[in-house]
């Protein structure tokens, strides 16, 4: 086998697996942190939380509503990841098998 053969059949494979869950983090982080995100979801989320919180004085439901929403894209985005992790990694134990 040559090297660019073991390279691409053995290495890269594996590598790909132990790659997804820092990717997983990364875009958890990216969520958190990008300014496209907190200027289209998270401020608009924030700022109408706000608002809501000025008129009514219902300060906890108005806040946990907006947590769980956040919540729900963060575990969108780790289930994603999950997802993407177990099926390289079941082509992996596949080709142990052969």
């Amino acid at each position: 086998m040559t090297r660019g053969q073991a390279l691409r059949r053995i290495i890269l494979p594996h590598a790909f697996v132990a790659m997804i869950p820092p990717w997983g983090n990364l875009f958890i982080e990216l969520l958190k942190s990008t300014a496209l995100v907190s200027l289209i979801t998270l401020t608009a989320l924030a700022f109408k939380a706000q608002q809501f919180n000025q008129t009514t004085m219902k300060t906890l439901p108005i806040f946990t509503l907006v947590l769980l929403m956040y919540l729900a894209m963060s575990l969108c985005l780790t289930i994603g990841m999950r997802v993407l992790e177990n099926r390289a990694s079941r082509g992996i134990v596949r080709a142990r098998g052969q």
